[in-house]
């Protein structure tokens, strides 16, 4: 368990699905299952390994950064996938410097690094700022979808049979 929990936490925060360019948070399921048994283990007044007991003492902050974390993630991959052509040259210069601030979870930053908190804020910020942009532009194109629907009508109505000039009067 320490061994293999140890080297968990040394992975990366965030990895990259290439295929989408999406994010996923990269906390190891195994983790999350040592820490639910840790927890009832406590309960139950077992005796816990010291590793386990270490891990376990950094559960809320783990769970508090993973939701945060999750949170980010699903703005980021609502951006990423939901933007049409026309719309992605309005914010590709806010993703791409997204994707710089982004970087170190990526690349630098593991579970156990002490700047994580900074680094959620700083992504936080970024990404909520261009994840209110879309959907203001996406309920901007809904409302003009709407109201180009009441023009999709015939502006006047022809009857089946030719009228003469006094029926038309």
């Amino acid at each position: 368990i320490q061994e293999s929990s140890e080297e968990k936490l040394r992975q990366f925060l965030l990895v990259r699905e290439e295929s989408e360019k999406t994010l996923k948070v990269n906390f190891d399921p195994s983790i999350v299952r040592l820490l639910k048994e840790v927890k009832y283990l406590y309960q139950l007044n077992i005796n816990i390994p010291d590793n386990a007991a270490e891990i376990y003492a950094n559960d809320e902050l783990y769970r508090t950064q993973i939701n945060k974390l999750d949170n980010i993630v699903y703005m980021y991959n609502y951006i990423i996938t939901s933007l049409n052509s026309v719309e992605e040259p309005l914010v590709i210069d806010r993703i791409k410097q997204i994707d710089k601030i982004l970087e170190p979870g990526l690349t630098e930053l593991k579970w156990k690094s002490p700047s994580i908190n900074e680094f959620i804020s700083r992504v936080f910020n970024a990404v909520d700022d261009v994840f209110k942009i879309v959907n203001k532009m996406k309920a901007d194109l809904d409302k003009i979808k709407d109201a180009l629907k009441e023009f999709d009508k015939p502006a006047v109505e022809r009857k089946s049979k030719s009228v003469t000039p006094e029926e038309f009067f």
